[in-house]
């Protein structure tokens, strides 16, 4: 009978965890990226690129490409082919998500350069970092708290690992009003702007 409830509490463990991982970033990215995509289906701006958001690109690349080569290709156990795996799925997958976001922005009607640099280098790593370590971190510190987290797993202590998922959500916080601020602060619709030409012209006449 233990050893029955012993599997019965592993499934639910295994389920609960693979729930939070799925969950987490699902609404941590909803949250974040919502604003954008709504701006976007009702404003309907023609998609744009500037050279700004090309450095952002070669920026987002080479970031992931960082952590990439910090984690495999460094040291004399280096696994080079690793490396080059995950460098290919950084570039596509780097390029695809930039691709979307340019033309999410751009049809919200986002145009002032800085906040498309703040957008696409700032806001998407930061939430993609977030969405992404929220649930290594708490498995992690559930892990260690319940003394099960392997000598690997126990990169920094407890204390650190709860003072960074306690900093977590004011980041995103932060990254979510910034969000709004700058789908605010966006153009308005096209129709919108061409009644406000004809109105200033029918005031001027």
């Amino acid at each position: 009978m233990l050893e029955v409830l012993g599997v019965i509490a592993q499934i639910i463990l295994v389920i609960g965890g693979l729930f939070t991982v799925v969950s987490i970033p699902l609404m941590i990215g909803i949250w974040i990226f919502r604003p954008v995509d709504r701006a976007a289906k009702d404003r309907e701006h023609p998609t744009q690129f500037t050279i700004l958001d090309f450095f952002c690109l070669f920026f987002i690349i080479q970031l992931a490409m960082a952590v990439i080569h910090w984690q495999f290709g460094l040291g004399p156990d280096a696994q080079m082919e690793y490396v080059y795996i995950f460098d290919g799925f950084a570039w596509f997958a780097c390029g695809a998500l930039w691709m979307k976001s340019v033309q999410l922005m751009s049809r919200a009607g986002i145009k002032k350069p800085w906040h498309r640099v703040y957008f696409l280098a700032v806001i998407i790593p930061g939430t993609l970092v977030a969405a992404m370590a929220t649930p290594a971190l708490l498995s992690i510190s559930v892990g260690m708290i319940a003394n099960t987290a392997s000598a690997d797993e126990e990169v920094f202590s407890l204390p650190v690992m709860l003072a960074i998922l306690a900093a977590i959500p004011p980041i995103l916080y932060v990254l979510a009003k910034s969000t709004r601020r700058i789908v605010a602060a966006a153009e308005p619709p096209p129709l919108v702007l061409v009644a406000v030409e004809l109105v200033e012209q029918g005031q001027n006449s």
